[in-house]
């Protein structure tokens, strides 16, 4: 099984899911900074499912959730998903599928 480069191969959607479940995990958090958060990744979630998704929504959604260390390490498999996907044509939608 590959280390790191296994979660380049991930789906967004997984992505997004893992981080909603680490900020449920998180104790101690601001309630409303963590439903800030949660907020963002519904947004990403539905912005993603688009036929043809916003690259401004996405990066900006990402941005939001750059204050959240618990999500860090799928936020920076999702960013590196989003610069692969969004040359030219914002996207995350594979040609063919």
């Amino acid at each position: 099984m590959e280390n790191y480069e296994a979660g380049s191969h991930r789906n967004p959607l997984q992505l997004l899911k893992e981080m909603k479940e680490r900020l449920h995990a998180g104790s101690g958090a601001d309630p409303h900074s963590t439903e800030d958060a949660l907020e963002s990744i519904a947004i990403l979630e539905s912005e993603i499912l688009m036929p043809h998704p916003r690259k401004a929504i996405i990066l900006g959604m990402i941005g939001n959730l750059q204050s959240y260390p618990a999500v860090h390490p799928q936020l920076e498999d999702l960013k590196k998903l989003c610069s692969f996907h969004m040359q030219g044509v914002c996207g995350f939608h594979e040609p063919g599928i």
